[in-house]
């Protein structure tokens, strides 16, 4: 048990490396912004219950989109 919980941290702190260098190798504050927003939809998306997502894209109208299924289907794989 104590060797998966030093697991996560490893990959927490590497997909936090990785955003760290996307930033730090932005040029223009533009794209800094951008960054900024993929990475707190990203994080609003995975703490969102299924049903809520769902109900978020058939409002506004993205429920037959690729990335709508690919978030519900990655909502549905990871518990």
């Amino acid at each position: 048990m104590q060797k998966e919980k030093y697991n996560d941290l490893w990959i927490g702190f590497t997909i936090i490396a990785q955003f760290y260098r996307m930033v730090v190798n932005t040029k223009s504050l533009q794209e800094q912004f951008y960054l900024g927003f993929r990475l707190f939809f990203a994080v609003a998306m995975s703490i969102t219950a299924i049903p809520i997502l769902g109900r978020i894209f058939m409002e506004l109208n993205y429920s037959d989109t690729k990335i709508a299924s690919i978030i519900i289907s990655s909502a549905a794989i990871i518990p």
